[in-house]
């Protein structure tokens, strides 16, 4: 009885640890995934503010000077592609949170 009260008990522990991972997991990722979607925006408002002064939208994220190191690390993600329209930002996080956005002159953001 004393083995099985034993065994019942690991297994318990085990769960209970396997949740609470669960649990940290998915929180991080959430934070880490607004992390990203506030620089997404702050970079289409860099990218805009670039076509009005320039007349056209940069060949690379380059272009735009980033100098805080957090959003310097997470511009690594960040897939920036021009369009003959406009431009698309896209990303993926930890976590299998993904998003795409295609931005173009004619049209609003997707």
């Amino acid at each position: 009885m004393k083995v099985i009260s034993y065994v019942v008990g690991v297994i318990v522990v085990a769960m209970a640890c396997m949740l609470g991972w669960d649990l940290y997991a998915s929180a991080k990722n959430q934070r880490e995934a607004l992390r990203v979607d506030g620089l997404f925006t702050h970079i289409s408002n860099r990218l805009d503010a670039q076509k009005q002064a320039a007349g056209q939208y940069p060949d690379s994220l380059a272009a735009l000077a980033v100098t805080n190191p957090d959003d310097v690390a997470d511009m690594r993600k960040i897939v920036y592609r021009r369009t003959e329209s406009g431009y698309s930002l896209s990303y993926a996080v930890s976590g299998g949170y993904r998003k795409t956005s295609v931005f173009s002159d004619t049209t609003s953001h997707h």
